[in-house]
This record gives structure tokens, sequence and C-alpha cells, in this order.
């Protein structure tokens, strides 16, 4: 989701929740979460248990300007969980990113948060929210003019790491990349000696 605006003057946190169990509400919460603090100028990636949220990535600091336009992007690949949040400007280079590991709740829905700490107003204006299963994109390979080359659909600010083996059984990440939007492409020399060569695709570094 883009973060467009929030006023700050007030004790404001905002983000992203996911893995949401059935019927939240007020003390009835569980889930994760992924948010901004702007009076603080953190970030904190959370276990929510009733409500509660529990730091899972201590609080990484980074100032964001109101009214500038921020993507905040939140994953989770099995226990390991990943928000980041880019400048509108560059969304290949992340301005901060908050890692954490946690097997409480492996599914679930998503869908956004504001809250103050303390019975104050709290506001902000998100814009282009989109929610998936993680699952990677197609991945392509094709082998021309001595050349093997691995390509994908990439959304911006997703992490992907692209393996290879020639068994199907040890696998080797050999390249990792945050996308940019686009279509991502990695070449390699054809190598004729080594009778199979499998590529695979998957969510996260």
């Amino acid at each position: 989701v883009d973060i467009v605006n929030w006023d700050p003057a007030e004790d404001t946190s905002m983000g992203i929740l996911a893995r949401l169990q059935p019927n939240p509400g007020i003390g009835a919460t569980d889930g994760y979460a992924f948010t901004y603090q702007g009076k603080d100028q953190d970030v904190q990636l959370s276990r929510i248990t009733g409500e509660a949220p529990v730091s899972l990535s201590g609080s990484p600091a980074v100032t964001l300007t109101p009214g500038n336009g921020y993507r905040m992007v939140f994953f989770g690949t099995g226990s390991h969980l990943e928000g980041r949040i880019y400048d509108l400007n560059d969304l290949a280079n992340p301005l901060i990113t908050a890692t954490g590991t946690d097997e409480t709740y492996t599914q679930g829905t998503c869908g956004l948060v504001v809250f103050a700490d303390e019975n104050t107003r709290a506001s902000a204006t998100f814009d282009n929210y989109s929610a998936g299963t993680g699952t990677p994109p197609p991945l392509t390979v094709i082998v021309a003019d001595g050349t093997t080359t691995a390509s994908w659909d990439s959304a911006a600010g997703l992490c992907h790491t692209l393996e290879a083996s020639n068994d199907l059984i040890t696998w080797s990440p050999f390249y990792f990349y945050t996308a940019a939007a686009g279509r991502t492409r990695h070449s390699e020399p054809f190598d004729a000696l080594v009778p199979t060569r499998f590529f695979r695709l998957r969510m996260g570094p």
C-alpha cells in the first residue's frame, strides 16, 4: 500500500495487517502488523494477540516526510516475515527493512490499520492497496545463442530468489532480487557439459 499523507502532530501508527484470524475486533484482533510510527519515526513488525502487539523486529528508525509518497510492503514466507518502506520515486531500494520470525499464525486475511496508543485522534491517507497469496509469478527459461535466460514479471518492492539445481534435490540460491515493476531477467552462459539444469523462483530472500 502507498502512504501519501498523515498529520505529524498526531501520535499515529499506520500500516498493514496480515494473517488476521477470524472475527477481529476490539480486544480480539490476532495476526501480524507492519506499522510506521509517525511521532517516533520508526517501524515495527509485530505479532498481535488480543489486540496487544509484541515486537518481532525491535524499532528500526526511519524518517518519512508527510505529504511525500511512500510504499509499504509486508510479506511472509512460512515463519519469515518482512516489512519494507520505499520512496515512490525509488522502488528498487528500500528506505528501511524490518524482519522477524514467528510461527503463531500461518494464514488469514489482510487489511490496513491506523491507531493511536492513547485515546487521541489518528488519521492517515492510503492509496493503491493490493494483497495477494504470495505465489511467485510464472518463470520462463530460454536457451539461445549460448545463453540461458530466466525471466519473470515483477511487482514493485517484492523480493524474489532464483534458485538452480541439477537434480531437483539440492537447490542453490544464486540470484536475489528486490523488484522494480516490469520484466526481470537473469542470464548466464549455457554450459553444454551440464546434462540437466532446473530453475525455480520463490518469494522472499
